[in-house]
C-alpha cells in the first residue's frame, strides 16, 4: 500500500480525540494554587508570641491577685473593676498566662460574664482575648465551661450602642473558632453570622466593620469548608463591603469570596448572582496585591465553574485584563493568569477562539520560550487546549507564531505529566496536518516538517524507551502513526546494504 493510501486509511480510522474534560482535570491535579500564606497578614489570631527570656518572672502582684481570686466574690462592683484592670495589666507574658490557667481560674473568669456591669464585662472579656491568644489550653477551658454559648448570648443581649463589648466578644470568639473546626462549627451553629451582619447594619464604624470581616475570614479559611450557607447572610452586605474606601475592608471581602467560591461550583452561581464580579475584574489590576491578589483567586474559581459561568466572565470582558496581567512583573499573577486562561481554552471551542482572536497565542508562545519554569508549565496547558480543540487554521495559527520549537523543547523535561502534555499536542497537531495533506493532495503532511527541524522526531524516538508506561506508548504510536516510509524505499535501502 502507497504512503499516501496509508495516510488516507490511518485518518478516516483514527478515533483518537482528546477529551476536554479529562485535559482540565489533569490540569488541576498538577495546578499550585495561590500559597495559603497570602492571607497571613489577615489573621488575626496569628497569636502573637513575645520573645521572652527565660528569666522572666511573674510578677508578684499577680501571685498575690491570684492567691485572693476566691474572694472576689466578696468584692464590690468598683473593686473588682480594679482588680480586674491590674490582672490584666499583669498578663504580659506567655508565663504569666499559663500561670493564671495553671491556677484554674479561667472558669471563674467566664462565669464572671453574668455579671451586669458593663465595664466589668468588658474587662473580663479583655483577659479572656489576651489569655487565649496565648493559650490553647485556656481556649478549651472557656469552652469546656459553657463559653461558647455564653458570649453569643451576651452578644445578642446588647445593642449597637455597646459595640466596644460586642467588639471585644468578637475578637474572643475569633481566637476560639481558630482553634479547630469544631469549636468553628459549634460557633456558627448558633447563627452568628446572621446576628453579626444585624448588627453591622447599625453601626458605622470601620474598626468594628475590618474585625467583623476578620472574623469571618477566619471562620471561612480552615478546610474542610464550613456549610455556605452559614454564609448567605454575608452576601447581603458583600457589595457595600467592595466599596468601602478601606483596603482591609475590601482586602478581606475579596478573601472571605475567594474561601467561599473554591469548594463547589454551585456555590460559585450564588456569588455570580451578587452582581460583584465587575468590581472583581476591577480589582485585578489594584496597585496593592492584598487586593489583586484575591480577586485573581474569585476569577480563577468562577471560570473552572460550568461553561454559563466562563462564559459570563468572557462577556464581562475579563481576556482584556488577563492579557495585560501576563506582562506583570510578578512571577505568581503571570502563573495565575496563564492557569485561568488554560481553564477557558479547556472548555468550549467557541470559548477557545475567544482566546485565539483576542491576539494572546503571539504572547503565550513567548512566555513558553522564556518564562519561570512555573509560568511555561501553565502557558503549556493554554496551548496544548489551543491545539486540541483546534482546527486547521489554529494549528497554522500555533506553527506560525513558533509554538512548535518550545513544544519540542518541553519534551525534555524531567516531569511525567508535561511530556504527555506535549505528546499530545504532537499527536493532534500532525493529525491535523495529515488532513491538510489529503484536502490539498500534498506530497507529505506539512506539519512534519517543523517537527523534526527542531528535533522532535528523535527525541520522541529515545522518548519510546521511557520509563513510564504512557510516555512510551504515546511516542511509538506517534511514530507509527506520522513517521511513516515508503515501504518500496526501505526494500531499495535495505537491498543496497545488503550489496555493500
Amino acid at each position: 500500500m502507497s504512503y499516501q493510501k496509508r495516510i488516507k486509511e490511518r485518518v478516516r480510522n483514527n478515533k483518537k480525540r482528546i477529551d476536554l474534560k479529562e485535559a482540565k482535570n489533569k490540569r488541576h491535579e498538577i495546578t499550585i494554587k495561590i500559597s495559603k500564606n497570602k492571607k497571613e497578614y489577615l489573621i488575626m489570631n496569628k497569636r502573637s508570641l513575645i520573645q521572652e527570656d527565660e528569666k522572666t518572672k511573674i510578677p508578684e502582684t499577680l501571685i498575690q491577685m491570684i492567691q485572693n481570686f476566691d474572694k472576689i466574690n466578696q468584692f464590690d462592683d468598683q473593686n473588682l473593676l480594679q482588680f480586674l484592670k491590674e490582672l490584666k495589666n499583669d498578663l504580659d507574658s506567655r508565663k504569666s498566662v499559663e500561670f493564671l490557667f495553671e491556677s484554674g481560674k479561667v472558669p471563674l473568669l467566664v462565669h464572671l460574664l453574668n455579671n451586669s456591669n458593663l465595664d466589668i464585662r468588658f474587662e473580663i472579656l479583655s483577659i479572656l482575648t489576651k489569655i487565649t491568644n496565648y493559650s490553647d489550653k485556656s481556649i478549651h477551658s472557656v469552652v469546656e465551661n459553657d463559653g461558647i454559648k455564653t458570649l453569643i448570648e451576651l452578644f445578642n443581649s446588647l445593642d449597637f450602642n455597646n459595640s466596644k463589648i460586642q467588639e471585644q466578644i468578637i475578637l474572643l470568639l475569633n481566637n476560639i473558632s481558630f482553634e479547630n473546626i469544631e469549636y468553628r462549627d459549634f460557633i456558627l451553629s448558633f447563627d452568628i453570622i446572621n446576628k453579626i451582619i444585624n448588627f453591622l447594619n447599625q453601626v458605622n464604624d470601620f474598626k468594628m466593620i475590618n474585625c467583623v470581616t476578620l472574623f469571618i475570614l477566619n471562620l471561612t479559611t480552615r478546610k474542610p469548608s464550613p456549610d455556605f450557607e452559614y454564609f448567605l447572610p454575608f452576601f447581603q452586605i458583600v457589595e457595600n463591603l467592595l466599596s468601602f474606601d478601606d483596603l482591609e475592608i475590601i482586602a478581606n471581602t475579596c478573601w472571605i469570596i475567594s474561601n467561599l467560591s473554591e469548594d463547589s461550583i454551585d456555590n460559585l452561581q450564588e456569588i455570580i448572582d451578587l452582581n460583584i464580579c465587575p468590581k472583581i475584574i476591577n480589582f485585578l489590576d489594584h496597585p496593592n496585591s492584598r487586593i489583586s491578589t484575591p480577586a485573581l483567586k474569585i476569577i480563577g474559581n468562577i471560570i473552572t465553574g460550568y461553561e454559563e459561568q466562563t462564559q459570563y466572565l468572557l462577556d464581562l470582558g475579563i481576556l482584556n485584563q488577563l492579557k495585560s496581567l501576563l506582562f506583570s512583573s510578578r512571577e505568581m499573577i503571570r502563573k495565575e493568569a496563564c492557569w485561568i486562561i488554560s481553564n477557558i481554552t479547556g472548555g468550549s471551542f467557541h470559548q477557545m477562539r475567544e482566546v485565539v482572536n483576542y491576539g494572546m497565542v503571539p504572547i503565550l508562545i513567548k512566555i513558553l520560550k522564556q518564562d519561570e519554569y512555573s509560568v511555561r508549565i501553565d502557558a503549556s496547558w493554554c496551548l496544548a487546549n489551543i491545539a486540541f480543540q483546534g482546527e486547521n487554521e489554529d494549528i497554522f495559527l500555533l506553527i506560525y507564531e513558533g509554538y512548535i520549537e518550545p513544544l519540542c523543547e518541553m519534551l525534555d523535561l524531567d516531569d511525567i505529566s508535561t511530556i504527555i502534555l506535549s505528546l499530545d499536542s504532537i499527536s493532534k497537531i500532525l493529525f491535523i496536518g495529515n488532513q491538510v495533506f489529503i484536502e490539498k493532495d500534498l506530497d507529505q503532511n506539512p506539519y512534519l516538517i517543523p517537527i523534526e527541524e527542531f528535533g522532535g522526531f528523535n527525541k520522541i524516538q529515545f522518548l519510546q524507551n521511557h520509563k513510564n508506561k504512557t510516555i512510551s506508548q504515546k511516542s511509538a504510536h506517534i511514530l507509527k502513526q506520522y513517521f511513516v516510509f515508503d515501504e518500496n524505499e526501505n526494500e531499495n535501502e535495505n537491498e543496497n546494504k545488503d550489496k555493500k
